[in-house]
């Protein structure tokens, strides 16, 4: 009947607002309790019963990317505020995700967790290859199938003029990398992308689109 987030980014609260506008937005996580039936956050108190609990600290400490510092990363501390809130909700159902990881922190979560992490690639099922672990007392079928969804099922057909591509930037993507055509328009990197986060600054994760006939945009 109810969703909760807890989330602090201003961007991110504002993309979930337009999205889903009856979230309820709970703030800071570490500022959150629950107790006799009673949801304690920076925006009030909710009488209510927590049926799922979803989450997903930050993946920094965890990611192979990073510099393993593991539980000791601040940011991914944050997953003890995790099982914290698990511990004093008692769900009838919870998932954790984050990301690959060195089997060492794995462990180390799952013996917390009490179940075994199922891994996961979003690729199936969405136009981004997201491989994830999920540690869930839900039942999860095995046997997902590829969708076989891809960049264009998602791109808009009229973008404006602010997002084209440059043409020095579109040499650069001609004469490195390896550029991929398909179904209507032009990726550097793979049909299925690394990374659908918006970027300011120019990176080797960043997907590059060049969408036709609308010129070298």
């Amino acid at each position: 009947d109810k969703y909760f987030a807890s989330e602090v980014d201003k961007y991110a609260i504002k993309v979930s607002k337009d999205n889903y506008p009856d979230i309820i937005h709970i703030g800071d996580v570490t500022k959150v309790s629950y107790s006799e039936g009673v949801l304690h956050t920076e925006s009030g108190d909710y009488e209510v019963t927590i049926d799922l609990l979803i989450g997903g600290s930050p993946c920094q400490g965890f990611s192979m990317a990073g510099k393993q510092l593991a539980f000791d990363d601040d940011r991914s501390k944050l997953y003890f505020e995790y099982e914290r809130i698990l511990k004093e909700t008692k769900p009838k159902n919870f998932l954790l995700e984050n990301v690959k990881m060195k089997q060492e922190y794995k462990d180390v979560i799952s013996e917390r967790l009490g179940v075994q992490p199922i891994a996961l690639n979003s690729k199936l099922f969405s136009a981004q290859n997201r491989y994830r672990l999920y540690w869930t007392n839900l039942t999860v079928l095995a046997d997902i199938r590829d969708k076989e969804i891809y960049l264009p099922d998602i791109l808009e057909s009229e973008v404006e003029d602010k997002y084209f591509i440059k043409d020095g930037r579109l040499s650069w993507l001609k004469n490195f990398g390896e550029v991929k055509s398909k179904r209507g328009f032009i990726a550097f990197n793979p049909i299925k992308a690394k990374c659908l986060t918006v970027r300011s600054e120019l990176s080797w994760c960043t997907t590059y689109i060049v969408q036709w006939p609308q010129g070298t945009n």
